[in-house]
């Protein structure tokens, strides 16, 4: 599930120790490294209300891996599946552990005068009362590298763009444009692509990119193997989709 903006920013501050966790969720962090040898960063509670007809309360136990290869693990293991009818252990292992450290920590529900309409317990620390409802709770795993790239990239790809420009001033680039964390050049022809593909132009720009973002990648997580990176052109796309670039989004 991808982070909203405000999430984001507090699981960062949770992974540069600035924001000590309530015990309950470092506690259930802790166990879930030891139960089932995921790399998670930490957890939290998040109730929303969300106004659709009819509307309905969000009650959400987050999961926040430290790298994707741990959310894929849990993701393998069952977490965030639906699947009706199926039961994956570990997540309902997960839940019920959760809701043990509930009745441990003594952790009260929302008085029904004072519900709020949104609440994360995300940046509540061991002074801080926090309030968890329990009917129809359920888990949620996130990656924090997934969004730490797309947030990485976000913020400088305007520079990004600047940098391959620059450097490559003779090559028909139409278009750059940056999706999720991925850097997508579109070059004006089919046979544009081909050739500058054929003739390691594309990896050349790709190593532009990668020595420019990898000093300001303070967690290491990109190398330049992993960096998402896509070429395309604006023939094919205007064949194709009829010029539609959000097909990619």
């Amino acid at each position: 599930m991808i982070l909203d903006e405000s999430s984001y920013q507090l699981v960062k501050k949770i992974k540069d120790g600035d924001i000590k966790q309530h015990p309950l969720f470092i506690e259930l962090s802790n166990w879930m490294n030891q139960e089932f040898g995921y790399n998670i960063l930490c957890c939290g509670y998040h109730h929303e209300k969300i106004d659709s007809k009819p509307p309905y309360m969000i009650n959400r136990l987050d999961i926040y891996s430290n790298d994707n290869e741990a959310l894929i693990r849990m993701q393998q293991d069952g977490f965030n599946m639906r699947e009706y009818g199926k039961n994956y252990p570990n997540e309902e292992k997960t839940l019920s552990y959760f809701l043990n450290l509930v009745s441990k920590y003594s952790i009260p529900k929302f008085s029904f005068l004072r519900r709020p309409n949104y609440y994360s317990t995300l940046d509540k620390t061991e002074r801080d009362k926090i309030f968890i409802e329990e009917d129809r709770l359920f888990v949620i795993g996130h990656s924090f590298e997934m969004a730490y790239r797309e947030e990485l990239i976000s913020s400088f790809s305007k520079q990004l763009e600047e940098e391959i420009f620059k450097h490559f001033t003779s090559i028909k680039i139409f278009k750059i444009d940056f999706f999720f964390g991925s850097i997508y050049v579109f070059y004006k022809s089919i046979e544009d692509k081909e050739k500058y593909d054929m003739d390691k132009t594309s990896e050349e720009i790709k190593e532009c990119c990668f020595q420019f973002i990898k000093d300001k990648d303070e967690y290491k997580y990109i190398s330049y193997d992993n960096l998402s990176f896509v070429t395309d052109s604006d023939e094919l796309v205007q064949a194709k989709h009829n010029g539609y670039l959000n097909y990619y989004r």
